[in-house]
């Protein structure tokens, strides 16, 4: 090719703006958007009863942008006049929107657009975009829910961001999951506060250097009264962190999920959080990989009964539950709100699959949905036996997963007839994980041919057909 021909073509590909490109990837035709006619991708979807309220003009509720979706391809004139009349717009994973560029885009935000939901997440934003984005924000003053995950925060971006704030009242949702937030940040953060008092759901997890910063944040979360789920799960907490958090929890009367897990600290400070918190409503409480000691089960398990409306359960990872599994769910009764209960890597012994067996066959775990068992080698050929000859009580149960650790190889020969039995029975079922066991070819086909009439999915990754033995 004639280099003069080249450079000119590499010239005119940096002088299209991101926009150009977003545009071109709408308009892309190829046989993947064939072969995905159901994908969840939606573009410019028009709401019927709108629609017909308009005399023919579609009122737009949705675009999705994000990389890898296939969509229609209208002319660029047209998207941009459909701009406007967007509620949501997911822009996720479109690098080219990023390194300083995303002000071609807040350049076509007018006055009257409709957005409530925007989401950039991981589009590689930089001071200069999170400044563009800044200036925009007064003319979102219709915003509900704002996702910036996984783009890295310089401290001056987020001063900017959140002192625009002001302009979105009605912002619901605010999405900061790996964003590099700091001390620094949280203070920024906490200090927008005031302008932001509708929040009801905040996620700031694995922002791995927030650890020794929430005492800058906490004190304004008190503003936060309509706050229903916080998530800050592998943040590296301190143990004054959760302390600071203990002393607002019960301001925030409409708390409803705390994720606090893979913060060690919590293990320390478990007893002190749960006193403070809304117990009678809370509904999802995940505490996995939290290095629980005896002392902080106990008191988990002392609080289980108030926990009336809690409907998913994470011990994962807790070596302390083995051998106290009975004194979580002796307090359990019918009533029991539990659809997830996750028990991945706890030590369980033989003894607490019996009392989980009893659980069951009492009604205490009638709604579950999905159970976690994984990864709980020590557990004997009895105890599977057991629990399995009790599983038709789990009628609602949609996922059951009790696989063994990668490095583990044991045979499910002695409790599959117990589980064969039980499977006709478990009429919601959707996908069974035994990873790791080992089975010969026609164990497996008996499990497939049972699965297989419910389109349940089977996770087996290990096969082990015996080898025939030698004549004479």
């Amino acid at each position: 090719m004639d280099s003069s021909v080249a450079a000119r073509g590499k010239e005119s590909v940096q002088k299209r703006s991101p926009l150009d490109l977003i545009m071109n990837q709408l308009r892309r035709k190829t046989s993947f958007t064939e072969r995905k006619k159901t994908s969840v991708g939606r573009l410019f979807r028009p709401s019927e009863s709108s629609d017909r309220k308009n005399g023919g003009t579609p009122e737009i509720k949705e675009s999705d942008l994000s990389e890898g979706k296939e969509n229609k391809e209208p002319e660029r004139g047209e998207a941009l006049d459909c701009i406007p009349l967007i509620e949501v717009l997911d822009l996720s994973w479109n690098v080219g929107i990023g390194a300083g560029n995303f002000r071609h885009f807040t350049e076509q935000i007018q006055p009257e657009n409709r957005l409530k939901d925007l989401r950039l997440v991981d589009c590689q934003l930089s001071e200069t975009d999170i400044t563009a984005l800044s200036e925009a924000l007064p003319l979102l003053s219709g915003l509900e829910e704002l996702d910036l995950s996984n783009n890295k925060l310089s401290i001056k971006g987020m001063e900017n961001l959140t002192s625009s704030f002001s302009a979105t009242p009605r912002l619901k949702t605010l999405k900061l999951s790996m964003c590099g937030l700091g001390k620094d940040h949280l203070s920024a953060l906490g200090q927008a506060f005031r302008f932001i008092t509708a929040l009801e759901h905040m996620d700031l997890s694995c922002n791995k250097e927030a650890g020794g910063g929430l005492s800058t944040l906490a004190a304004n979360l008190l503003l936060l009264t309509h706050l229903r789920s916080l998530d800050m799960h592998l943040c590296c907490l301190t143990k004054d962190d959760v302390l600071t958090l203990v002393q607002v929890a019960p301001s925030l009367k409409e708390l409803r999920e705390l994720d606090l897990s893979s913060n060690k600290s919590v293990g320390d400070t478990l007893q002190n959080l749960l006193q403070s918190l809304p117990l009678s409503q809370m509904n999802k409480l995940p505490l996995n990989n939290c290095d629980l000691s005896d002392s902080a089960c106990q008191a988990l398990a002392t609080v289980m009964q108030t926990l009336k409306r809690l409907e998913s359960l994470n011990l994962s990872w807790n070596k302390c539950v083995g051998e106290n599994l009975r004194e979580f769910l002796e307090p359990l009764q019918a009533d029991c709100k539990l659809q997830e209960l996750r028990l991945s890597s706890c030590n369980l012994t033989t003894e607490d699959v019996l009392h989980l067996e009893s659980a069951c066959q009492r009604g205490a775990l009638s709604q579950l949905k999905l159970l976690d068992l994984s990864y709980n080698g020590s557990v004997g050929d009895g105890g599977w036996t057991s629990l399995f000859g009790k599983a038709a009580s789990l009628k609602g149960l949609e996922e059951l997963d009790v696989s063994l650790r990668p490095s583990a190889s044991l045979s499910v020969s002695p409790w599959l007839p117990a589980l064969l039995e039980a499977l006709p029975q478990l009429t919601s079922l959707s996908r069974l994980s035994l990873q790791h066991w080992t089975l010969s070819s026609a164990e497996r086909d008996k499990l497939e041919k049972i699965l297989s009439k419910k389109s349940a999915i089977l996770e087996c990754d290990r096969l082990n057909t015996p080898t025939p033995k030698a004549a004479g």
